[in-house]
């Protein structure tokens, strides 16, 4: 079952494991150490506990198996919504589900999103999750996404594998 929830001290090898290899390949920080999974994770546990919330780190879980990363940073009415997956978890619907999930829960009227013009594929992850493209750069291709009214229910989801009976909303 697919879930997101908040990092725990126990997540820190597992969010260096998804901040490697190709799932890291356009992002200007590389591959996380131990070190900055620590602090990545000690950043989330925080900000978990501001209020009002402005920061939703939380991780995608997989049937008990961290999987990826979904953040959501707010302001003002609008959010910034990004995500990372595990290399070993890509082309099955996760992250898509993931977004989804957390735009129905966010409660954000206005969440936008950008991805590098080298990853299609997170693009697609946008497209299936509600978001439209606004612009593009030479680098990045930016989406916005105003909040929908009613929940998305398991039947919306287009996960591409025979889990989808095990996503959970």
């Amino acid at each position: 079952m697919l879930a997101l929830r908040d990092l725990t001290e126990q997540d820190v090898d597992a969010v260096r494991r998804i901040y490697t290899g190709r799932a890291v390949a356009d992002m200007w920080f590389g591959q996380m150490t131990r070190a900055q999974a620590h602090d990545y994770v000690r950043e989330a546990r925080t900000s978990s506990h501001v209020d009002p919330r402005t920061l939703h780190v939380l991780g995608i879980d997989l049937d008990g198996d961290l999987i990826g990363i979904v953040r959501l940073r707010t302001t003002d009415g609008a959010g910034h919504l990004a995500y990372i997956l595990r290399e070993n978890t890509w082309g099955h619907g996760y992250a898509t589900a993931a977004v989804r999930l957390l735009l129905t829960d966010a409660k954000v009227p206005l969440v936008t999103a950008e991805h590098r013009v080298g990853n299609p594929a997170s693009g697609r992850v946008l497209a299936k999750a509600g978001f439209v493209q606004i612009c593009a750069t030479a680098d990045l291709v930016r989406y916005e996404n105003a909040t929908r009214s009613s929940p998305i229910r398991p039947s919306d989801t287009e996960t591409g594998s025979s889990s989808a009976s095990r996503l959970h909303w």
